[in-house]
């Protein structure tokens, strides 16, 4: 390979293992400085990795962007949501974002500009599995700094990390439970490498525990219910016997666990528990709960004014303000997010983006489905 080849090559795999550090990175000289440290640091080894992305398609057309279902159902997706956004109601918004959330159009182009690099670059079961690893392990950065935080507390806190929000650590501890599990799969005749992915998806567990985030725990709950039926089907780690009594064990727990909480809710081990308290409003409606659902109908009503386009991306605040239910009060001032993906995409493009969005989740299954790396 020459070195017109490998310097841009390995550049971009570098700054790629760079990227890891993310998850630890806050800067208080910065407004929001958990989200726009990260942000920032991204959007400046992002530009860099496209210099040398270009350079390497110059001198090898193997590197550029490869074609597939998948990659066209993502750039049908953005082509409408700029379209969209700059139809909306506030096209400066939908663009820029806030610093609050990075999310604008502008943050989102370079994440998209992150996925096709690295498709076109990192193609082989090999690589990947490297990759997977060294992310995973990337993880025990956040893993300390969540013990100290737990360790420092002197009452109930949901932890965060250097995230800034306990939604997106919990989150984050999810993908890594997963990729643990990857990693140990595949981490075949290493015993010492399985007994410390298994104490890194421990911790990771205890670690969601204490974020105390619902959505994350139903989100882990789901997808462990999938690779439990796909290990019955593949017999990844156990026989298909053994897998369906865990799965059923799983079940029998969770369906134990919310019948208690519904029928021991007043009782002062449950109501004196912030993490059981929390889920006893999820599975009533109440607290914040109730406060989503009425986000919720809020944003259904902006939908229902722009069904087609949409209102732009990021423009929610607008539509919180004209639909505003008093029944609000109690809650937050104000929600710039409606905290449901799919009424996300909805409103801020329409019926032509939100069936755009469903294709590039339709084309990510097929691909997985169809991927000689599948099984």
């Amino acid at each position: 390979m020459r070195f017109s080849e490998t310097f841009p090559r390995n550049t971009i795999l570098f700054l790629f293992a760079a990227l890891q550090l993310i998850p630890i990175l806050s800067w208080n000289a910065f407004i929001y400085p958990h989200v726009t440290t990260k942000a920032f640091f991204l959007d400046g080894i992002v530009c860099v990795i496209f210099i040398a992305y270009s350079i390497l398609c110059v001198a090898n057309e193997k590197y550029r962007p490869i074609k597939s279902p998948l990659l066209t159902s993502v750039y049908l997706f953005f082509i409408l949501i700029f379209l969209t956004s700059f139809l909306g109601v506030d096209p400066f918004m939908s663009f820029w974002g806030t610093f609050a959330r990075m999310q604008g159009l502008f943050q989102l182009t370079h994440y998209l500009i992150l996925a096709v690099v690295l498709s076109s670059i990192i193609n082989s079961k090999r690589e990947w599995d490297f990759w997977i690893s060294f992310s995973f392990f990337a993880s025990i950065g956040t893993i300390l700094i969540s013990l100290f935080q737990f360790f420092e507390k002197t009452s109930f806190y949901r932890l965060d990390a250097n995230f800034g929000n306990p939604g997106y650590l919990s989150i984050y501890c999810v993908i890594n439970i997963f990729l643990g599990i990857y990693v140990f799969i595949h981490a075949q005749h290493r015993p010492w490498k399985k007994a410390m992915v298994l104490v890194l998806i421990i911790l990771h567990l205890l670690i969601l525990y204490q974020t105390n985030t619902r959505a994350a725990l139903l989100a882990f709950a789901c997808g462990f219910a999938v690779f439990s039926f796909h290990g019955m089907k593949h017999r990844l780690v156990f026989s298909a016997k053994k897998m369906l009594f865990v799965f059923v064990l799983f079940l029998l727990f969770f369906g134990a666990l919310f019948a208690t909480l519904l029928l021991f809710k007043s009782n002062p081990l449950i109501a004196g528990n912030p993490f059981l308290q929390r889920l006893v409003d999820g599975i009533t409606l109440q607290g914040t709960t109730d406060a989503r659902l009425l986000v919720w109908q809020i944003a259904i009503d902006g939908i229902w004014e722009k069904p087609i386009l949409g209102c732009g991306n990021g423009n929610f605040e607008y539509v919180f303000s004209k639909y505003y239910n008093p029944f609000m009060y109690s809650y937050e001032d104000t929600y710039d997010r409606i905290h449901n993906m799919y009424l996300e995409w909805l409103l801020a493009g329409g019926c032509v983006v939100f069936f755009s969005y469903l294709a590039v989740i339709g084309s990510c299954l097929l691909a997985i489905r169809k991927n000689p790396f599948y099984s």
